[in-house]
């Protein structure tokens, strides 16, 4: 994989591609591709959705405050909720623990088992309401925890502690620590847990549900019959007593940021944590059928008798889906899998979707 992918010399006939990784050129390998596979990639058509939160530890609980919705609804007044925030006080007064300041054109509704109030969000056609809740248990003010939570509700596979730098914000009200957290996904539908009253206007659709995806990998990697996770297509290859992993994992939205998910693969590795700044200096743009990807190399540290892990990747942000290409094994074997991941890569096609 470099900077500058080669392309097919023969581009009518595309039946060998010759690509140049990282090595000498004496040493560039040449592979045959077989016939394209085509599989339905079985991603929900889901309308963009965004998520407001704020986090007050107090005692062995939480307050929380949330907003959920359309992502061009809540957008929309995403400013006001952080103005919002700064106007909450706790008080711990048995009849009003808290309070706070409501922006013109607010209401509040009363709240329910789960809820301590409802404010409605006064805007035409948006249908916002922000839940307050004391949340109480072990894992009430755990960041990570709500996160986590959150992230699965809005499409994404969790949240991590890398997650974590990505989501949240430190902020201080009135001398209080409390978390902001912002959260970009995608809708289940209906008014999203919101409340009572109807649910927000339709969002039309950016792409069809289940497109069919085709690609194309070398005759020496052998699919997985079980799959892997996520993953629409998996392989391994096997060579000189080492076996490397090769995954393609199609993402709704950003699916965390590109920072967290390599902060992912990094301990995946055994290498130590480090902060974005670091992580970033690892990340290579690239292209990818004249759009913009992202590529990592991280060797991990010698382990005595253990191989020393590699993972080569590429991430491919593609409308409402973000790809993961991921090469990970023995060191040596995955450097030589550097020209034909980013081939099966840029193999990889959506038809039925509006980004194919």
């Amino acid at each position: 994989m470099t900077s500058s992918p080669h392309r097919p010399l023969l581009a009518c006939a595309l039946l060998t591609v010759l690509l140049a990784g990282c090595l000498k050129e004496e040493e560039i390998r040449r592979y045959t591709a077989p016939k394209p596979v085509t599989i339905k990639l079985k991603t929900p058509d889901l309308p963009p959705a965004r998520l407001l939160a704020a986090i007050f530890p107090r005692g062995e609980g939480a307050w929380v405050f949330k907003v959920q919705g359309p992502e061009a609804s809540v957008a929309k007044h995403e400013e006001g909720f952080e103005k919002f925030l700064q106007t909450v006080r706790l008080t711990d007064n048995a009849d009003e623990p808290i309070s706070w300041q409501l922006p013109e054109g607010w209401t509040r509704e009363p709240g329910n088992n789960f809820r301590f109030a409802t404010l409605r969000i006064a805007a035409k056609d948006d249908n916002l309401d922000l839940s307050v809740s004391k949340i109480q248990g072990a894992d009430a003010a755990s960041i990570r925890a709500n996160v986590d939570r959150w992230a699965k509700q809005l499409g994404l596979p969790g949240a991590t502690e890398a997650d974590l730098k990505t989501f949240c914000t430190p902020i201080k009200v009135d001398g209080v620590e409390a978390t902001l957290v912002k959260i970009s996904g995608f809708s289940a539908g209906g008014d999203m847990g919101m409340g009572k009253g109807k649910p927000p206007p339709p969002v039309t659709p950016k792409a069809k549900p289940n497109p069919k995806v085709t690609f194309k990998a070398p005759d020496n990697w052998k699919e997985f019959e079980d799959g892997r996770g996520f993953s629409v297509a998996s392989f391994k290859v096997t060579e000189g007593g080492q076996t490397a992993e090769i995954t393609a994992t199609p993402l709704v939205g950003n699916a965390g940021g590109i920072v967290a998910n390599v902060s992912r693969w990094r301990d995946q590795v055994r290498l130590p944590p480090a902060d974005e700044a670091e992580v970033r200096k690892a990340i290579r743009e690239i292209t990818i059928n004249n759009k913009p990807a992202f590529a990592v190399d991280l060797l991990g540290p010698e382990m005595p008798g253990a191989t020393r892990e590699r993972i080569i990747g590429i991430i491919l942000p593609q409308d409402r889906l973000t790809w993961f290409f991921k090469v990970r094994g023995g060191a040596d074997l995955v450097d030589k899998q550097q020209a034909a991941l980013q081939a099966f890569a840029e193999s990889i096609k959506l038809t039925g979707a509006n980004d194919g």
